[in-house]
Parts: C-alpha cells; sequence; structure tokens
C-alpha cells in the first residue's frame, strides 16, 4: 500500500485515541517505517477505523451486534468483509464516528497538571534521598542487639 490515509493527524484536530495494529510490532515496522500510517487504528467505543486505501478507511465492529445495523443506515457505507467490516470514503468519516464513538484523548486543566508536577517533584526529592544508604545498612536495623 503505497498511499494512504494518515489518520494520526484526523486524530490530533478532533482528540481521538489512536494506536498502531498489532501487527506493526510484530512485524519490526518500528526500525525500517516508523511512519508507515496503514497501521494506524482509531480506538472507539463500538470497534476501531482504519485505512485501507488512499480514500476509503474501514470501521470493523466484530464483537458488536447492533452496530452492522446501525451502520448499513449511512449512506456511503458498503460492507467490505462479512458483516464486521464496512467500507466507506473519507468523506463519511462524520458519519461513520458518530455511530463508532471514538475514544478521546484526556485534557488536563493547567492548575491540575501544576499539582500533580509539584507532587511528583516532592517524590522524586524523597527517592533520591533514600538512595544514598550504604549496602550494609538495613533500614530497620537498630543497631547491635
Amino acid at each position: 500500500m503505497s498511499n494512504c490515509i494518515d489518520l494520526r493527524l484526523v486524530c490530533k484536530e478532533r482528540r481521538w485515541k489512536w494506536r498502531f495494529e498489532e501487527s506493526f510490532k510484530a512485524e519490526g515496522m518500528r526500525s525500517t517505517n516508523p511512519g508507515a500510517p496503514w497501521y494506524v487504528e482509531i480506538l472507539c467505543k463500538n470497534g476501531t477505523i482504519y485505512p485501507i486505501s488512499e480514500f476509503y478507511l474501514a470501521a470493523c465492529v466484530e464483537g458488536r451486534p447492533n452496530m452492522p445495523s446501525r451502520l448499513k443506515k449511512i449512506d456511503g457505507i458498503s460492507q467490505h468483509q462479512g458483516n464486521v467490516v464496512f467500507k466507506f470514503h473519507i468523506d463519511f468519516l462524520d458519519d461513520v464516528a458518530d455511530v463508532m464513538k471514538p475514544r478521546l484523548k484526556r485534557r488536563v486543566n493547567p492548575e491540575t497538571a501544576a499539582k500533580g508536577l509539584a507532587a511528583l517533584a516532592k517524590w522524586r526529592a524523597r527517592r533520591t534521598g533514600q538512595g544514598k544508604r550504604s549496602g550494609s545498612e538495613s533500614p530497620n536495623s537498630e543497631g547491635d542487639r
């Protein structure tokens, strides 16, 4: 597959979660082609969405009994593999996303992030202070008994 839609850009615009599919890691593609867009999947509540060509995407709804009938109602979508994978043009992504419900990335407000960073700094300071013990000392030793 030479050209295909890079779903990472779409996900970034809309705050959708994505991942590389399982075969990406199994085939060792990280070293040979780190930007392989055809291995990207959009994670959804009701399945996954992934690219199949330059202008077409597929929605997989395996294990979701009500989803095929809901997807069939969308104009411009067709069955691709059995009753679990549906093919559609990129123009219908919003309609399919309404049914598939892509998972959203978390948003952390700046105040919460600052509190978390402060707590992490305190924890790190305590950890580095504990790491200075010599190997012969034990935290529970009270000297000679």
